[in-house]
C-alpha cells in the first residue's frame, strides 16, 4: 500500500514531467495486478487501508481511467481477504460496494448532463 501511496503522490505532482507520468500509471496497474494475485497474503492491518484507499480514489474519481480495471481486481482480491470466513458476505460486499460506485458514476454523470443541458449545448 506505500508504493500505491508513493506512486499517487509522484503521479499528482506538478513537479513530475508530463512524458514520465504514463511510466507511473504503468507501474500502478503493475502494483494493483499484484495486489489482486497476492492480496490474500497481505496483513489485514494492510489489506483493510489499501481496501479503504483504492475505494476512496474510486468514488472521488481519482483514479485514472487506466486503473479502473486493475483496481476493482485489487478490491474483489482485498474484500475476499478481509471476509476470508464467508464467501456469502464477500459476494455481498463486493456488490454493495459496486452497486454503490455505479450509483455514484450515475448521478455524476446525470448531474454533468443536466448542467449541459441547461446552457442549451444539448437537448434532453
Amino acid at each position: 500500500t506505500l508504493s500505491l501511496q508513493k506512486l499517487r503522490s509522484l503521479t499528482n505532482s506538478d513537479d513530475v514531467p508530463a512524458d514520465k507520468k504514463p511510466s507511473l500509471t504503468s507501474t500502478s496497474r503493475g502494483c494493483l495486478m499484484v495486489i489482486a494475485r497476492m492480496g490474500n497474503f497481505v496483513p489485514l492491518y494492510d489489506a483493510e487501508t489499501c481496501y479503504n484507499e483504492i475505494l476512496k480514489d474510486l468514488e472521488s474519481f481519482t483514479m485514472p481511467v487506466e486503473l479502473i480495471s486493475s483496481a476493482v481486481g485489487a478490491l474483489v482480491t482485498l474484500t475476499k481477504r478481509l471476509l476470508e470466513d464467508s464467501e456469502t458476505e464477500m459476494y455481498d460486499e463486493c456488490e454493495a460496494w459496486a452497486t454503490r460506485l455505479l450509483s455514484h458514476c450515475e448521478q455524476t454523470i446525470e448531474s454533468c448532463f443536466s448542467s449541459v443541458a441547461k446552457r442549451g449545448l444539448i437537448t434532453r
